[in-house]
């Protein structure tokens, strides 16, 4: 059986490849794949990391670079303790990225002060 070496439990991505390769090998997986599964298990944790939530230093330094902002400082600082206070979450699902919801929360702020979303 595969299993992630840190928590002894398999990983999504592998299930998902055992489940595919058990519907076109059968019951019985091909000599080798249990080990291949393991390494596509292992490349995709390395170049997907755990999201890391920023720092407030590095929320206000992303927001000095966008253009559209007025108030780079108090706009990072909006952004930073909504999503601090909400665990870094998108809904229930874990942030991805915090760069691009901060994009989208300058976006957002840009059609609410058209007149065109209300709080």
């Amino acid at each position: 059986m595969n299993k992630d070496k840190q928590s002894g439990v398999d990983s999504p991505l592998v299930r998902v490849l055992r489940q595919i390769s058990k519907e076109i090998y059968g019951e019985t997986l091909p000599l080798g794949l249990e080990e291949d599964l393991t390494s596509i298990g292992e490349i995709f944790k390395k170049y997907n990391p755990k999201f890391k939530p920023p720092t407030m230093d590095e929320v206000i330094a992303f927001y000095a670079t966008i253009k559209e902002v007025a108030e780079p400082k108090q706009a990072a600082e909006e952004f930073w303790n909504f999503y601090e206070s909400k665990g870094w979450k998108v809904g229930t699902a874990p942030m991805k990225s915090w760069q691009s919801a901060a994009k989208r929360a300058v976006s957002w702020d840009k059609i609410r002060k058209k007149g065109g979303l209300s709080r």
